[in-house]
């Protein structure tokens, strides 16, 4: 009776352990996306962000402030100008930033996460296991610090969370995108 039960027990273990076979266009999006990431010539623009929960931007929802389909916990970015460059040692950051600030910035402060400074302590890491690709950097801007993590799927669809030193963390959803500098002839 116990050796019925040990193969049966073995046989749902082997079961539910079977591997995912890549596809051929699954392997061209990874291998294009970890070219893309190698390069550092890219460009992320976000269509949401997730801030941390505050009272502040609850009652910024309660009084529907936050404009369409946006809630507290959710923020739609459909046509606000938001986008990280990252050209090969340094970053450009433009992104919108609700939540609350720890410190104060004084009067010329932005608002958002602005910066364009040299990459420090950039690192690419793969989970082969997920199929992502992990980019985490370090950004100084001023007397702020940006903690960026990049987590990049196959598709390009990319999740960031930004940590700063002088305000709570948030998270941006969008996608990733080859960059190609344009320059205006005088």
């Amino acid at each position: 009776m116990k050796a019925i039960y040990i193969l049966f027990i073995l046989g749902i273990a082997s079961a539910c352990s079977t591997t995912k076979e890549l596809t051929p266009s699954v392997i061209r999006q990874i291998d294009a996306r970890h070219a893309l990431i190698e390069n550092k010539n890219y460009e992320f623009k976000a269509d949401r962000a997730y801030p941390m929960p505050s009272d502040p931007l609850q009652q910024l929802a309660s009084r529907r402030l936050l404009g369409m389909g946006s809630t507290s916990g959710m923020i739609q970015l459909q046509g606000t100008p938001n986008f990280l460059r990252v050209i090969h040692d340094s970053v450009v950051m433009q992104l919108p930033f609700y939540g609350v600030r720890q410190l104060s910035g004084g009067f010329s402060t932005p608002t958002g996460f602005e910066a364009s400074s040299t990459v420090t302590d950039y690192k690419v890491l793969q989970n082969k296991k997920k199929q992502t690709e992990i980019v985490t950097f370090s950004v100084k801007e001023g007397t702020e610090v940006y903690d960026v993590t990049m987590t990049v799927f196959p598709s390009l669809k990319t999740d960031i969370v930004v940590n700063s030193s002088q305000r709570s963390t948030i998270r941006y959803e969008g996608a990733l995108t080859s960059y190609t500098q344009i320059e205006v002839a005088n």
